[in-house]
């Protein structure tokens, strides 16, 4: 009784390769590779509510099976060592992925990385900023920079310039 428990108790958690995942149903669902042949299909993901991924094939996870049954495994964790952003401060959180996209709330402040990609906002009706705004780039309004714009009625002296000219 005792060396069978043992079993079930050493069989309650695996780790496990992924080989390949689904993100089309109510729930996520990966294929696990243990090694030495043992493949377990569509296990069910579990992420924490407001947060979600899908792990790349060749990330790692743990799996938890209910009642030590190899059968019943239950994903609850998932990393993946390749993209594993390094050096973070302690204290420091961030979300990334694989292209070299983040956000990341350093002790020093905010940053963003967007690797290369656009930022877009939507669905905001007004967005407030708090402070000062630095650009590097151009800024636009519309088709109107901030950089090269034109006024039209330019005078000598205190008058006030036309509008910008697009």
């Amino acid at each position: 009784m005792g060396e069978r428990l043992f079993r079930r108790i050493l069989s309650g958690l695996g780790l496990a390769r992924i080989t390949a995942s689904k993100d089309d149903g109510p729930t996520q669902t990966v294929q696990a590779h243990f090694g030495a042949g043992e493949i377990h299909d569509d296990r069910f993901r579990l992420c924490e509510y407001g947060f979600t991924s899908r792990p790349k094939a060749g990330a790692d996870a743990l799996v938890a099976f209910l009642s030590g049954d190899r059968g019943a495994g239950l994903v609850i964790a998932t990393g993946d060592r390749r993209y594993r952003l390094r050096n973070l401060a302690e204290g420091e959180v961030a979300l990334h992925d694989d292209l070299g996209h983040e956000i990341r709330l350093g002790r020093g402040g905010i940053s963003i990385k967007g690797a290369g990609h656009d930022l877009t906002i939507t669905g905001v009706p007004t967005l407030r900023i708090d402070g000062s705004i630095e650009a590097t780039g151009d800024v636009k309004a519309g088709t109107i920079s901030l950089k090269t714009h034109k006024h039209t009625g330019v005078q000598v002296g205190t008058a006030q310039t036309g509008t910008p000219v697009p």
